[in-house]
């Protein structure tokens, strides 16, 4: 897991969190809905995008971004890779996970 914490100085409470994901079976969709569940049930706004759905998301709005996608044959789709390496300035200034 690579991990960018800009924000180490404090817990997020509160925040905004958008998690952008990449499924193509299905499989990661529903462990997104899991963990937006989970963020909500913390006090957390959470924004849930299916990559395609985000090419318009601003991620340096957002206090936390979570980017996920299934791995095939070791790598992860090229959708969410190029979703990520698209918006590369903006997740270094948040605190974000991949």
């Amino acid at each position: 897991m690579i991990e960018t914490t800009a924000r180490t100085d404090h817990v997020l409470r509160d925040a905004d969190a958008l998690v952008v994901y990449a499924s193509t079976h299905g499989h990661t969709a529903r462990i997104v809905a899991r963990l937006a569940a989970a963020m909500r049930g913390a006090g957390l706004e959470v924004d849930v995008r299916e990559v395609s759905e985000a090419a318009d998301v601003n991620p340096g709005r957002y206090g936390l971004v979570v980017a996920g996608g299934s791995l095939h044959k070791e790598r992860h789709q090229k959708e969410i890779v190029d979703w990520a390496t698209e918006h590369r300035d903006a997740l270094a200034g948040v605190a974000s996970v991949f």
